[in-house]
């Protein structure tokens, strides 16, 4: 490791927290939005799909602009654009003009959550370092309801809170600008999707697309399942789905030692199986508060180090130039749009029940995309190894 991505691990550590807290903040403060903004509940869930095409523009231009920009520079652009944008978001009420800042929210979280993840990979090829990276998002994640919390008990508003995250952000610029960037690895005719590895890209694709479902399917449904089944809205449902954050956060705190210990492939062998296991908790408990809390825990403890770990166990197979981790985060972005819609409209036409099947599905689904993209790199490496062999006899 040089001394350039020494310095730079700790600031995309830093980044991740203050980008947990950004993206975050929407749940929190969405009835003072709505509120604000004078509409229904439909209909102020526009903002999320708004946040979610501004992210999935600015996964894809960051792959872009990677190969372009110095990795600190395009940092720094993402972090002043969800600054300005989490201050205006404070100052209007129209839900259109709302929906617009959200967009350009997510635009710059597309920008620094890309930079992050790319970097990480060329300095530290995956590993406990990814792992470390998600575990900060998941600590900012778990500070934006306490900081519109506070912002609320001091002005009874939730301007404070995006003030002060929007601050931290700013903060993250001017450092990133004023530090090296590290260099791509990667040679200059490498730094697009890689030649012969379409394959292993599509297959990564459709795992971030399923997992990141998967992943926001259960955690923005499980207060209306626990409310279906009988959980008291105010109380137990809600901490049905704190219990998931925490038990997520603690997934990947614990993960970070792991990662250091087992290959990526095990490890999400085992996460899988979590999953399976939580789910069947769930399903079979049906009304049981003890079960719907075990089943949630197990599942929290299962999903948590999916994402980091299939970004470590495709770095040895694709390179990971800027454009690959782009393609991985626009399956996310996908993912996000798409499951927890799913979800919704099942429940609208089957009940709450319908939740952990889908969920269940989409846990089966990557299992199955992990075991291709297993199979089809090691038949590529076996490959590749056998060449020289055979034009040597040629």
């Amino acid at each position: 490791m040089t001394a350039t991505g020494a310095r730079s691990t700790p600031l995309h550590l830093g980044a991740f927290i203050v980008l947990g807290s950004g993206t975050l903040l929407l749940g929190p403060s969405l009835d003072s939005l709505r509120d604000a903004a004078g509409v229904s509940k439909s209909r102020i869930g526009l903002l999320f799909t708004a946040t979610a095409i501004g992210y999935l523009l600015g996964s894809l231009a960051a792959g872009r602009v990677l190969q372009r920009q110095p990795a600190h520079r395009v940092l720094a652009i993402g972090a002043f654009i969800m600054s300005a944008a989490l201050l205006s978001i404070t100052t209007v009420h129209a839900l259109g003009t709302l929906a617009l800042f959200e967009a350009l929210l997510g635009l710059g979280a597309g920008l620094v959550d890309v930079t992050g993840n790319t970097v990480v990979l060329w300095i530290h090829k995956g590993g406990p370092i990814m792992n470390a990276l998600h575990l900060c998002f998941g600590i900012g994640a778990t500070l934006a309801p306490v900081l519109v919390g506070r912002s609320l008990a001091w002005s009874d508003g939730i301007a404070w809170a995006y003030v002060i995250v929007a601050a931290a952000f700013a903060v993250l610029g001017l450092l990133a600008l004023s530090r090296p960037s590290p260099t791509d690895p990667h040679m200059v005719g490498e730094r697009g999707l890689p030649s012969g590895k379409g394959k292993l890209v599509a297959l990564g694709v459709a795992f971030f697309v399923s997992y990141v479902g998967v992943e926001l399917g259960f955690s923005g449904w499980i207060f209306d399942y626990g409310v279906a089944r009988g959980l008291d809205r105010v109380g137990q449902a809600s901490w049905l789905g704190t219990g998931f954050l925490a038990a997520f956060t603690l997934g990947r705190l614990l993960s970070i030692p792991i990662a250091g210990r087992l290959r990526p492939l095990a490890v999400l062998g085992g996460d899988v199986l979590l999953c399976v296991v939580g789910l069947a908790i769930l399903l079979m408990g049906r009304s049981d508060l003890a079960a719907m809390w075990a089943g949630t825990v197990v599942f929290g403890l299962g999903t948590a180090s999916m994402f980091p770990t299939m970004l470590s166990l495709a770095e040895p197979h694709i390179p990971s130039t800027s454009a690959v981790t782009s393609a991985f985060l626009v399956g996310a972005a996908l993912g996000s749009m798409f499951v927890p819609w799913i979800i919704g409209a099942l429940i609208d036409r089957s009940g709450a029940s319908a939740m952990p099947w889908v969920v269940l599905a989409g846990t089966v689904i990557c299992a199955l995309v992990i075991v291709a993209f297993d199979r089809t790199a090691k038949r590529d490496s076996a490959g590749a190894a056998l060449a020289p062999t055979l034009g040597t006899h040629a």
